[in-house]
């Protein structure tokens, strides 16, 4: 039974680390859009920074979803939040959609990259607890 509440535990926490994530990187988002669009610069600009923001907001949710490895945390949420804004801006790029969309999809993705990493984080780092207790019992 504790190992239930330490799951729900764990999801809760990724729960939130994922809307934090989310609501920052939509903060950035707009704001690189206002300003690069404001400035009439290419529009082809505005995807790289988009890229830049989604691996901040995944860092940030990794670092939140896993306080005690800040290293790991900070890449494996940054790789995490770039699949997801990939596949965002091909599938966006071929339904010629982009610019319709751009707000909440990629928000939508990376709530559910924060998510899956803070959970896989979660896991592997149990994963490493128990096999330290093994050892120690031989």
């Amino acid at each position: 039974m504790e190992g239930f509440f330490m799951q729900k535990k764990m999801l809760i926490n990724c729960l939130k680390a994922g809307i934090v994530s989310t609501l920052g990187f939509a903060l950035l988002s707009l704001i690189i859009s206002s300003v690069l669009l404001n400035k009439n610069m290419s529009r082809d600009v505005y995807f790289p920074c988009l890229m830049v923001a989604s691996c901040i907001s995944g860092a940030v949710c990794g670092v939140m979803a896993t306080k005690q490895e800040r290293k790991n945390g900070l890449f494996n949420g940054a790789l995490s939040a770039t699949v997801p804004t990939i596949v965002y801006l091909i599938t966006s790029t071929v339904l010629q959609q982009r610019f319709e969309a751009r707000s909440f999809l990629p928000a939508l993705a990376i709530l559910v990259a924060s998510i899956g990493a803070g959970i896989g984080l979660s896991n592997r780092k149990k994963r490493i607890k128990t096999k330290n207790r093994r050892g120690m019992k031989k």
